[in-house]
């Protein structure tokens, strides 16, 4: 299995179901993170809990794969929170213009 096949079944196996949201806690057991990096990510913007204190966060689900995808950035690019969070601001907007474009070339 390739580097990128194992990372993407990781996440996969990760990540709950639709609808269902993690603790912080549960969230860095899945991602094997540490809970003060993944509050970094949440002061810089990268990710956002449901609400409640840093004790009580919840994350949807799909937070697994944003956190997933901080991750590899950090190891890859060793990048801090606050580079995560650009960076992941930025595939955002472009997957956006994506989405545009695609809809203005079926116009």
């Amino acid at each position: 299995m390739t580097d990128a096949s194992s990372q993407t079944t990781e996440i996969l196996a990760a990540t709950p179901l639709s609808g269902e949201t993690l603790s912080l806690i549960e969230l860095c057991r899945r991602l094997q993170v540490d809970a003060d990096w993944v509050t970094e990510l949440v002061h810089h913007g990268a990710i956002d809990p449901t609400d409640g204190a840093v004790g009580t966060w919840e994350f949807e689900a799909i937070t697994v794969v944003r956190v997933a995808r901080a991750k590899r950035l950090r190891q890859d690019l060793e990048l801090t929170p606050a580079g995560v969070a650009v960076v992941l601001e930025l595939l955002d907007q472009i997957s956006d213009l994506r989405i545009q474009l695609a809809q203005h070339g079926r116009e």
